[in-house]
């Protein structure tokens, strides 16, 4: 699975904070632990808000996560907790929710989302016609906004790169 995602660290952890980022929430991130090293039990996404309700608009909308927390940086237990999670603790892997402004897909996943528009979307393109793709993260999934002339579609990541 493609991640685009970086590491957490501690000064990045103050920029957020120092930006008014107070609330963090922490979900399990299966796109950021590969399956060939064995030493990580387990991938973590925190994502940053400065409003409490968009923080816990994220919250809930990750009921079925065991892993979800919310983190309020004026809670000094948080904040201890939120600076072990990115101190990267041993066994673990824990990322920021934060995307390249411009990101462009690789040649492999350029084809990979021209198959998805041929078989899935049926919008019947030419090969002149120019599809733009933006990648974007909402509640911490990753999805694409595919648009060409006549159309546009909000598609999960993970529906692209199929199995």
């Amino acid at each position: 699975m493609y991640n685009p995602l970086i590491l957490l660290g501690s000064n990045l952890l103050e920029a957020f904070i120092r930006c008014g980022h107070e609330h963090f929430v922490r979900q399990s991130y299966p796109r950021g632990k590969n399956p060939g090293d064995k030493e990580i039990k387990a991938a973590f996404l925190i994502s940053h808000y400065a409003e409490f309700h968009k923080a816990l608009a994220h919250y809930r909308a990750m009921e079925g996560d065991r892993w979800r927390y919310l983190y309020n940086v004026q809670n000094a237990y948080d904040r201890e907790k939120l600076f072990t999670a990115a101190g990267q603790p041993s066994g673990y892997q824990v990322y920021a929710n934060i995307l390249e402004k411009d990101w462009v897909p690789s040649r492999e996943m350029g084809e990979r989302i021209r198959k998805y528009l041929d078989i899935n979307l049926g919008w019947n393109l030419s090969r002149y016609d120019e599809v733009r793709v933006k990648l974007f993260s909402e509640f911490g999934q990753l999805f694409l906004t595919l648009t060409c002339p006549h159309s546009e579609a909000k598609v999960p990541l993970a529906d692209v790169e199929g199995p």
